[in-house]
């Protein structure tokens, strides 16, 4: 299990800041994990600071204060306002 990770009854996977304190290559490789459980229809929703994981998701959820301030769609590359 990837510490800081929560898995509740609806089966979703919530890593929270789940690349926070290791390196660059071990980050890489949990995201490369976590794509993998996605691709096999996990629902996965990661909780990060860091922008080099979320630019390899399908989608950002940004928040400011407890609202959504923005959510994009991330499709081959390219942004997509929702």
């Amino acid at each position: 299990m990837i510490y800081g990770t929560y898995q509740i009854s609806d089966g979703a996977v919530r890593p929270d800041e789940p690349t926070g304190e290791v390196d660059t290559k071990t980050r890489d490789m949990i995201v490369e994990l976590l794509r993998g459980l996605s691709d096999n229809g996990q629902t996965i929703l990661i909780v990060t600071h860091d922008i080099a994981v979320s630019a390899k998701t399908r989608r950002i959820i940004s928040m400011r204060y407890g609202m959504i301030e923005s959510d994009k769609m991330i499709n081959k590359g390219h942004f997509t306002i929702r």
